[in-house]
C-alpha cells in the first residue's frame, strides 16, 4: 500500500468515525460501524487505531510527541523559552486541517472518560516539562517546577477549548501568547538559581539565632555571614 493511499484511508477513517460519534454518540458508536461508514473491514480500521479511543486521541498524542522533540532541540540559556517554543511548535499541528480537529476536540472535551485520557497525556507532559527545566541543575524545587508545569499545560487547555469552541488562528495565537507571558510573569523569581542575595529589615536588637529561624521557616538559606 502506498503511502499517499495509506494517508487517504487514515484520513478518511477519521473523518467517518467523526461524523459518527457527532450523529449516534461516542458509546453508542462501535468499530463495526465506523468500518461500514468508510465502506472498509473491521480489519483495516484496527490496522490503524487500536480502539475507538485512539482515533480522537491520536492527534493529541502527536502533538505530545512533536513537543517532546522539539523539546530536546531547545535552547541551553532560558528553559522556559524552549518550552514555550515546543509548545507553540506542538501546536502548529492543529492547523493543517484546523475544521477536523475541532470537531475532534469539541469531542474530547465533551465526553468525560475521554477528558481523562487527555490528562494522562497531561501528565506526560508535565513530566517532560519538569525533567527539561531541572536538567540545567539551577538548584530549582521540584514542587515549583511542577507548579509552573501544570500552570503552562492548563492555559494550553484553555487555548484548545477556545479552538474547539470556533477560535480562529489570531485568537488562539494571541491567548497562547498570553498563557506564556502570565507562566513567565507568575515564575519570575522562582526558578531562580541557586546563588541569590536576600535583604532583611529586622528589629536591630533581635537576637541573630532569631533571623536565622525565621528565615529558616520561610526556606531561606542561612548559610551566609551573620553581621
Amino acid at each position: 500500500m502506498s503511502e499517499s493511499h495509506s494517508k487517504k484511508t487514515l484520513t478518511a477513517l477519521v473523518d467517518c468515525a467523526i461524523a459518527q460519534f457527532e450523529e449516534s454518540g461516542y458509546e453508542e458508536t462501535t468499530i463495526d460501524r465506523i468500518a461500514e461508514a468508510a465502506s472498509v473491514s473491521k480489519r483495516t480500521v484496527f490496522r490503524y487505531f487500536r480502539t475507538k479511543e485512539d482515533i480522537l486521541l491520536r492527534v493529541h498524542n502527536e502533538r505530545f510527541r512533536t513537543f517532546e522533540s522539539e523539546l530536546r532541540r531547545g535552547s541551553q540559556v532560558d528553559p522556559l523559552d524552549a518550552v514555550f517554543r515546543a509548545a507553540s511548535r506542538s501546536f502548529e499541528e492543529i492547523w493543517d486541517d484546523p475544521e477536523l480537529h475541532r470537531r475532534r476536540y469539541r469531542l474530547l472535551f465533551g465526553n468525560e472518560p475521554l477528558r481523562r485520557r487527555m490528562c494522562a497525556t497531561d501528565l506526560d507532559y508535565q513530566r517532560a516539562i519538569v525533567e527539561y527545566i531541572q536538567s540545567f541543575g539551577r538548584g530549582e524545587s521540584l514542587l515549583i517546577t511542577e507548579m509552573v508545569a501544570a500552570a503552562g499545560i492548563a492555559g494550553i487547555n484553555r487555548v484548545l477549548l477556545t479552538f474547539s469552541e470556533g477560535g480562529e488562528r489570531s485568537t488562539c495565537d494571541k491567548e497562547l501568547q498570553r498563557v506564556f507571558q502570565a507562566v513567565r510573569r507568575a515564575s519570575s523569581g522562582l526558578l531562580a538559581e541557586r546563588s541569590r542575595t536576600v535583604v532583611v529589615l529586622a528589629e536591630t536588637d533581635l537576637p541573630l539565632n532569631d533571623i536565622a529561624s525565621v528565615l529558616e521557616g520561610a526556606g531561606l538559606p542561612t548559610n551566609g555571614p551573620h553581621r
